[in-house]
């Protein structure tokens, strides 16, 4: 499992390589909900999707990407919000 660092500010975009593929990975925050966009070797896999708690971001394994993207709350079982993004919850590729 590895954790992908965010920081709690609304608008984000962070970039990371995880065997060999770079993730890169864009959160933005509309009517009280985080979405996601994610890319594996700039080519777009999800476009804003919502992101809940414990739940696959990318869910189909024919997009290309070997594992899995979770957002998990750390206290609780709450989706993510930006405000304690890195702290509460955390990013992971499993």
């Amino acid at each position: 499992m590895y954790e992908i660092p965010l920081k709690p500010v609304p608008v984000q975009r962070t970039a990371t390589e995880i065997n060999g593929v770079l993730l890169e990975i864009s959160l933005i925050p509309r009517l009280g909900r985080l979405y996601a966009t994610v890319s594996a070797d700039r080519r777009v896999l999800i476009r804003e999707r919502l992101c809940r708690h414990g739940e696959p971001l990318v869910r189909e394994a024919y997009r290309g990407l070997a594992g899995e993207l979770y957002f998990i709350d750390t206290a609780g079982e709450e989706d993510p919000a930006w405000p304690e993004l890195g702290s509460r919850y955390r990013l992971v590729y499993a």
